[in-house]
């Protein structure tokens, strides 16, 4: 069962920082990919040594993934997920990802002006469902504006949807 639940959130321009930053890697890699010009992307974790990162297009129209099995040391193939249609151009689809089972993987984006977007795999990512939607027909347009989407699941399996309007 999807529950959704609504926050929103006020920052500030401005943030300070004081004291000392200990790194965890010791360096980062870039992931080369075919796509240039990446508009945002979501790494989800499957295993220890397994990630698969999804990412947008530079036309924001398709969502893309590449797969690592091995701890990041090498990345598989690039692999088309799905076309997506906006309605106006988007700063941002805000991207955001979860393993929810054992083989279940949903991957979610705003489209602002309609609705909260999403599809599911069942086998890990190697397939998709079709696309479907939260709020899309509800006549109340908090859905529509959907901004800093975030996906949690509780210990009890409960999903919680947050995000900003």
């Amino acid at each position: 069962m999807l529950r959704e639940i609504t926050f929103c959130i006020m920052f500030f321009n401005s943030a300070f920082f004081f004291g000392t930053v200990f790194a965890q890697v010791s360096d980062f890699q870039k992931i080369e990919l075919t796509q240039k010009n990446v508009k945002e992307s979501a790494i989800l974790p499957l295993s220890k040594t397994e990630f698969i990162l999804f990412y947008l297009n530079s036309t924001q129209d398709s969502i893309f993934s590449i797969r690592s099995v091995n701890a990041g040391k090498t990345w598989q193939s690039e692999k088309f997920i799905k076309s997506i249609t906006l309605i106006q151009q988007q700063e941002k689809v805000f991207l955001t990802t979860l393993k929810v089972e054992e083989n279940r993987i949903i991957l979610m984006w705003s489209v602002q002006l309609d609705s909260i977007s999403y599809i599911t795999s069942d086998n890990l990512g190697n397939n998709w469902s079709d696309v479907r939607n939260i709020g899309a027909i509800h006549p109340v347009s908090y859905y529509k504006r959907a901004v800093d989407i975030s996906l949690v699941k509780s210990d009890d399996n409960v999903l919680f949807l947050s995000y900003s309007d």
